[in-house]
């Protein structure tokens, strides 16, 4: 899945492989025509989520909000419900960046300008990981950063500019 423009408001879907050098056409696209005369409306982040199907798109800023979709092989939907079950807080500024781990069922919403990642548990609570100097063991504060992944090792991955990959590990006390 890649979103080839935010301001554009268009999804593709490709299908690659392990030899794939060039990228394909897309085999599926999906056009969010909303809020087209904001200034900054544009999705910054996009997130699989938790049906085979769903995809979830965050709305950077003007409003802060999610987007659900699902489509099968004869439909498609599209809500913000997300948006409103999930409660945003009140000191987030933007969002740059999304990730939804199926494993554990937890979204995370990175903020570049907030300098944070939301966590939000199965229960519908939130907490927080600041990504400043002097937390989570990070030296220096992270910048702009702008996007989130995780693998199946319990790492959490945030890339930010200008090409800095910062990784992050939960660690055992006994």
């Amino acid at each position: 899945m890649s979103c080839p423009g935010k301001r554009e408001r268009i999804l593709t879907t490709h299908h690659i492989d392990r030899n794939t050098s060039v990228l394909p056409p897309a085999s599926y696209t999906l056009t969010l025509d909303v809020d087209r005369k904001s200034d900054n409306a544009g999705f910054e982040g996009l997130a699989r989520g938790r049906g085979e199907n769903a995809l979830i798109v965050a709305q950077e800023k003007k409003p802060l909000r999610f987007l659900e979709t699902d489509h099968s092989h004869d439909s498609l939907s599209v809500s913000d419900s997300l948006t409103h079950r999930l409660s945003l807080p009140w000191f987030l500024k933007d969002i740059s960046g999304l990730h939804y781990d199926r494993k554990n069922r937890r979204l995370y919403v990175l903020s570049h300008e907030s300098a944070l990642v939301l966590v939000s548990d199965p229960e519908g609570g939130w907490w927080v990981m600041p990504l400043r100097r002097g937390h989570s063991g990070l030296e220096r504060d992270i910048p702009q950063a702008e996007g989130i992944a995780s693998d199946g090792r319990n790492s959490l991955w945030i890339v930010s500019e200008p090409d800095r990959f910062y990784r992050f590990s939960r660690t055992t006390t006994s």
